[in-house]
């Protein structure tokens, strides 16, 4: 059995918080982990934050599990950041487009 991360991420850059629903197709629901599906969030309540010496952790990411995993994903964006969905697949066989070893050419 092979683990493999599917990685979607989402900037909102406006200042309005936006509830969208992710659907990604191709992925077979029952063959996501939900102990492995995780949100990252990084974002601050004024848009002009950053980290210096003096505040190194003014602005982090805050990471969390996602309550739902599969095929479609209801999500809330939070104004002014940056949002990954870290989805855990598992699947039984890998494929790799265009290394089939039959295909390869010498010069």
């Amino acid at each position: 059995m092979f683990s493999f991360l599917v990685v979607v991420q989402i900037v909102n850059y406006g200042s309005d918080t936006v509830n969208i629903k992710i659907s990604v197709d191709g992925l077979d629901p029952n063959s996501v982990k939900l102990s492995g599906a995780t949100k990252t969030v990084l974002t601050s309540t004024n848009l002009m934050d950053e980290n210096s010496f003096n505040e190194p952790n003014k602005v982090v990411p805050i990471q969390s599990l996602l309550e739902t995993t599969g095929n479609d994903i209801d999500a809330t964006l939070p104004p002014h950041s940056l949002t990954s969905f870290d989805l855990l697949k598992e699947t039984s066989s890998i494929t790799i487009a265009g290394t089939d070893s039959f295909s390869r050419s010498s010069m």
